[in-house]
């Protein structure tokens, strides 16, 4: 009896490999892609500009970057992915990205130092208090440097510099810039809304000249609706 049991869990043990083995094939191959397109970067000159879409060529809609120590279940909670392609990043100099498709799958996921994967992306300086960065293709454009012999796209998204008219008035967390004449983004409103972080809220008010970084996506309201602000830096 022992044999027969033994005899039938042998094949069902060898196809659940073999699944999951293919379930890991896409994931790796265009981790693969995305490595050898990187590493192909060499001769661009620095400061020049590149849709990380050019070099991710698969099928992707957002891609994330988590802090250090962030579990795999709360990775998996924030993108609503299964965590069975996620990895866990030990240290600040590790490079960790997870591009994740319309369908809420994980179509690549790197978790490595850049002297071993033979390049880096950076997801830039969000000050939003949460631990990950995210980027949406449609705003993908990076900037390319070569540090210590290895190409790095950093994401620096968009800016725009504007005038405090109200802060914390609708909302303890919310201020209401004025745009200046000549950004790119007054063309769509002269007035956005943005969410501050505590520390933010607590030293901007009324008035003051402001500096904000955003990820490029605009709800086109009245006010402006800016969600994905990377940090408020206040002018002199």
């Amino acid at each position: 009896m022992k044999r027969n049991i033994a005899r039938y869990m042998l094949p069902a043990l060898l196809l659940l490999a073999l699944w999951g083995s293919m379930a890991l094939q896409p994931v790796r191959r265009n981790n693969r892609i995305l490595r050898k397109n990187m590493r192909a970067l060499s001769g661009m000159a620095d400061g020049e500009e590149i849709h990380l879409g050019d070099l991710a060529a698969f099928e992707w809609s957002c891609v994330y970057s988590f802090d250090p120590y962030t579990p795999k279940e709360v990775m998996a909670e924030t993108m609503g992915v299964s965590p069975r392609h996620l990895q866990e990043a030990v240290s600040e100099g590790m490079v960790q990205l997870v591009f994740v498709d319309d369908r809420g799958n994980v179509s690549a996921s790197v978790c490595g130092y850049s002297q071993n994967l033979g390049y880096s992306i950076d997801l830039g300086r969000w000050d939003d208090e949460k631990p990950y960065r995210r980027v949406a293709r449609e705003t993908d454009v990076f900037v390319y440097r070569c540090r210590g012999g290895l190409p790095e796209l950093a994401f620096e998204g968009q800016m725009f510099e504007g005038t405090v008219e109200a802060a914390g008035e609708l909302s303890s967390l919310t201020a209401l810039i004025r745009i200046d004449d000549g950004q790119d983004i007054r063309r769509s409103g002269a007035l956005a809304s943005v969410r501050l972080t505590q520390e933010q809220a607590g030293r901007i008010s009324r008035g003051d000249r402001v500096r904000v970084y955003y990820d490029g996506i605009v709800g086109e309201t009245s006010p402006l609706q800016i969600l994905g602000i990377m940090r408020v830096e206040a002018l002199e």
